[in-house]
């Protein structure tokens, strides 16, 4: 079994086990509010960053992507507009937006809410890696580990943890 499919089915299992946990609070808790999406996968989810991978053989940063994306800008999703997690991300009120983790422009304060760490030509198999350049599963679990840090010193160890625990985690991959 691969590094990479390892990582995703512990991940997978915590999440698992967060929400069959979460499920046994009582009501007074069980209306707790998301506090972040942090998104993991391929280009089905990823709004550029692969833009700030300088090897990386998918890019979406020229037309026709970004048409209908406020502005008519590409961004490096690869869609014409706002993906599912930007859909997902606003329907939480939490951003109109989830941003690329790589993106230069991004704060740490963006970290509280949710960005996406996935990567367009990313996959379960580690041998589509070594050809598109992209970052696999392994990759994006270390820069979210990466994030955990730089929240932890924006707000504190306490209230990163309650931002993690009551965020709700995304993964599309094929």
């Amino acid at each position: 079994m691969s590094t990479t499919l390892l990582s995703l089915l512990v991940y997978s299992l915590l999440l698992c086990h967060h929400a069959a946990t979460a499920s046994t609070t009582t009501a007074a808790t069980s209306t707790r509010r998301i506090t972040a999406l942090y998104v993991f996968g391929d280009s089905t989810v990823d709004p550029g960053n692969n833009n700030y991978l300088p090897t990386a053989l998918f890019r979406a940063n020229h037309k026709p992507y970004g048409l209908n994306f406020p502005g008519g800008v590409p961004t490096g999703r690869f869609s014409d507009g706002r993906l599912v997690p930007d859909y997902i991300a606003d329907s939480l009120e939490l951003k109109k937006f989830i941003p690329a983790y790589l993106d230069p422009a991004g704060s740490d304060r963006d970290l509280l809410t949710g960005v996406s760490f996935a990567s367009a030509g990313s996959g379960l198999d580690d041998l589509t890696i070594k050809i598109t350049h992209a970052l696999d599963l392994t990759a994006q679990v270390r820069y979210f580990e990466e994030a955990v840090n730089r929240v932890e010193r924006l707000v504190g160890r306490e209230k990163a943890n309650r931002t993690v625990e009551n965020a709700l985690f995304l993964i599309s991959v094929g």
